[in-house]
């Protein structure tokens, strides 16, 4: 994606959203396509619950990197979740055998 302002998500990034301020639901990233509006892209998504629920939102570029906005009167705003990084956990030894 480069025809406008860079964005921060990717397809398959998870994202958390935030109504009114609060943590509501995290949601995976489907698809970014541009609109026909500069600046502007249709941003589709999965919300994580049961059941899922497939979402299409049209944003401008800021709005996706996190910039609040509103929907039906209600603060929006949606940030990308960086996960740490796994931890290996360590395969246990096996008992060398004695001959």
């Amino acid at each position: 994606m480069t025809r406008d302002q860079p964005i921060n998500l990717n397809i398959g990034d998870v994202f958390l959203c935030y109504v009114d301020g609060m943590p509501t639901f995290f949601a995976r990233v489907n698809e970014i396509a541009f609109d026909d509006r500069p600046g502007w892209y249709e941003f589709l998504f999965t919300q994580l619950s049961m059941p899922l629920n497939h979402i299409a939102w049209k944003l401008e570029a800021k709005q996706v990197n996190g910039d609040q906005f509103t929907m039906g009167g209600k603060p929006i705003q949606i940030t990308k979740v960086n996960f740490p990084p796994v931890r290996e956990v360590p395969k246990e030894e096996k008992p060398k055998s004695r001959g």
